[in-house]
């Protein structure tokens, strides 16, 4: 009977190890290719000497290039990250930046209103590269980023190896640097062709309103903010351009509701407010109605480096 159970074990292990290789091997490729999110963690890392930091969304993302700004700055801002994010990725390194002296905290349209679930496929990531363990993950997704989101990183995958479309090119902060191929370049960045199209391609775009997340956010930037004065860093509250078509968009209770709060939070901690929403008009500063491409990250960046001097 044992020996029986034995060979049956030992044929099922034998049908896994091909299987179990598939993913370590997919899973290599993944963690050790060059990305954004993989060459900001790294560069944080390595960087403690860092004095100015940036948390927020791909806003945040493709709007600051620190290659345009003189003092040290590290960019941890990525795509569809929230405020929870923002403040793990705070407490884990506010401790470790020992000269820093700024913290910008993006306060856009959309930023106190979202607010992912446990299963966003993301954090995983942030536990791999960041050792910050944000909504206890299954087991498997703390070792293994493949499994989390197999969809997605198939698509990765496949751009990125097989079909090299649009490759990414990073500088040493994990900017990208010619993220310029989306919506307004495809129509030559013609005004009258984005505002024609802008309503239905706008239809889904951060719609969200939740007050549960917005009081859950609102908590959290209080906390990053207090945390900040007793420990003398500097606190900014950022606005990034966006182009008329995504402003024209707004829900009006929504953008109110924002708009009180950060004149509350400016009052209270008596801190600045970094208003560049309505920075940039022309069409060559953007890839689509809410990001900016790297020219347009370029004139920020470096407007954004007079407020550091």
């Amino acid at each position: 009977m044992n020996n029986t159970l034995y060979k049956f074990i030992f044929k099922i292990l034998i049908l896994l190890v091909p299987v179990v290789g598939f993913y370590l091997i997919v899973d290599c490729i993944i963690i050790n290719s060059k990305t954004a999110f993989n060459i900001k963690s790294k560069y944080i890392k390595n960087n403690s000497d860092v004095k100015c930091l940036f948390l927020g969304s791909s806003h945040t993302q493709n709007g600051v290039n620190p290659d345009f700004i003189k003092i040290k700055t590290a960019n941890l801002a990525y795509s569809s990250q929230d405020v929870n994010i923002d403040y793990h990725l705070f407490e884990k390194y506010i401790s470790k930046l020992k000269d820093l002296k700024y913290i910008v905290l993006e306060m856009d349209y959309h930023t106190l209103y979202r607010r992912h679930d446990k299963n966003f496929f993301r954090l995983p990531w942030y536990y791999y590269y960041h050792n910050i363990n944000i909504s206890n993950q299954k087991l498997l997704y703390k070792y293994l980023l493949y499994p989390s989101n197999q969809k997605f990183f198939n698509n990765f995958l496949e751009n990125k190896y097989w079909l090299n479309n649009n490759e990414e090119r990073f500088n040493s902060y994990g900017f990208i640097v010619n993220d310029f191929h989306d919506v307004f370049e495809e129509v030559n960045y013609d005004s009258l062709k984005i505002r024609k199209t802008a309503k239905l391609r706008l239809s889904n775009r951060h719609k969200e309103v939740s007050d549960e997340a917005f009081e859950k956010n609102l908590f959290q930037v209080e906390e990053i903010i207090k945390k900040c004065n007793k420990k003398g860093v500097q606190v900014y509250l950022l606005k990034t351009p966006v182009y008329k078509t995504y402003v024209d968009d707004y829900i009006a209770y929504k953008n109110e509701k924002r708009i009180k709060t950060i004149e509350y939070l400016k009052k209270k901690y008596a801190i600045e407010v970094l208003d560049y929403e309505y920075f940039l008009k022309s069409t060559v500063y953007f890839k689509n109605d809410d990001h900016l491409n790297p020219l347009g990250a370029e004139k920020l960046s470096k407007n954004l480096n007079k407020k550091f001097k």
